[in-house]
C-alpha cells in the first residue's frame, strides 16, 4: 500500500462519525506521512510532517496488515513493528477508526 492509498483510506474512514480526538495525530510510514488534525470543526487530513500530539511509526506493509485485521497491534508494540511516540492517550482512542 502506497502512501496516496493510505492517505485515501484515512479519507474515507474519517468521513464515517467516530469519536473526536481534539488533538494533532502523525502517522509515519516508509515513503512520508499522513497528518491528521481533528482540533478544528473540520477535520484535516495531509501529509505534512507536522508536529502532533502522538506520533505512530508504522511500516506501509505492516498498515495494511493492520487494517486486514492480519497484524496482532499488541505483539507489533512488543516487537518494535509500531512505534508510539507522544501521547499514548491519543494512540489508544484512534483504535476506534479501525473497526
Amino acid at each position: 500500500m502506497k502512501l496516496d492509498e493510505i492517505t485515501i483510506f484515512f479519507n474515507k474512514i474519517i468521513s464515517k462519525k467516530y469519536k473526536k480526538l481534539n488533538s494533532k495525530l502523525k502517522f509515519k510510514f516508509d515513503d512520508g506521512v499522513v497528518f491528521v488534525d481533528d482540533t478544528k470543526d473540520k477535520i484535516e487530513i495531509n501529509n505534512l510532517n507536522l508536529e502532533s500530539d502522538c506520533s505512530i511509526k508504522i511500516s506501509n506493509s505492516n498498515f495494511e496488515k493492520l487494517i486486514k485485521k492480519e497484524l496482532n497491534t499488541s505483539m507489533a508494540l512488543i516487537t518494535g513493528d509500531i512505534i508510539i511516540e507522544g501521547d499514548m492517550s491519543i494512540a489508544i482512542k484512534i483504535s476506534d477508526l479501525f473497526e
